[in-house]
């Protein structure tokens, strides 16, 4: 009787123990896991920003004429085709304005697909910082939830085994006492 008695009073005093540890032992995991985070979410918050300034100039078709590349190649083609005819001496000809007019169709055409690709690509990468960080979010809470259990486990382990050898002893001291 003594020895099933103190073997359930280790034994319940380990397990407490053991559950004390396994949430400390969460607590420190969780406030690692934050830290760790909120150091990925800064990392990709910049590529975040610049995919959500990208999305908001998209919703623009028109934002890029206001590019510095389009702007620099309409003017720098218009004087290229205005010498030419100048030159000539037919600057103010039909032909030379029919020119004009279509090189800066051409060239807004042009200049507006490989704006909305630069603008896709910068959303893109937007995307994927959001991806990144979510993704490091689920593997450390996946790892934290799997350390804290594999902690509290081990030790429920241990207190079981002190309970065990306790309940051994006592069973010994048990069996001695009757026989004297």
């Amino acid at each position: 009787m003594f020895g099933a008695l103190l073997g359930g009073i280790i034994g319940g005093l380990g397990q407490a123990k053991a559950s004390s540890d396994a949430k400390k032992i969460s607590a420190a995991n969780l406030a690692y896991q934050k830290e760790q985070q909120g150091k990925v979410w800064g990392a990709v918050d910049p590529y975040m920003q610049a995919g959500g300034r990208a999305l908001g100039r998209l919703e623009d078709p028109n934002a890029f004429e206001t590019s510095p590349g389009y702007n620099f190649r309409l003017q720098q083609g218009i004087d290229g085709v205005t010498t030419n005819r100048a030159v000539n001496g037919l600057l103010r000809s039909g032909g030379a304005m029919k020119a004009v007019s279509d090189y800066a169709s051409n060239s807004a055409s042009d200049e507006f697909n490989r704006w909305f690709g630069q603008q896709q690509a910068i959303a893109g990468m937007g995307l994927q910082g959001a991806g990144i960080g979510a993704g490091v979010a689920n593997a450390n809470s996946a790892n934290s939830a799997a350390d804290a259990t594999n902690r509290a486990n081990a030790g429920f382990a241990g207190a079981n085994a002190w309970g065990q050898i306790a309940g051994q002893v006592g069973g010994a001291f048990d069996r001695m006492s009757s026989y004297g």
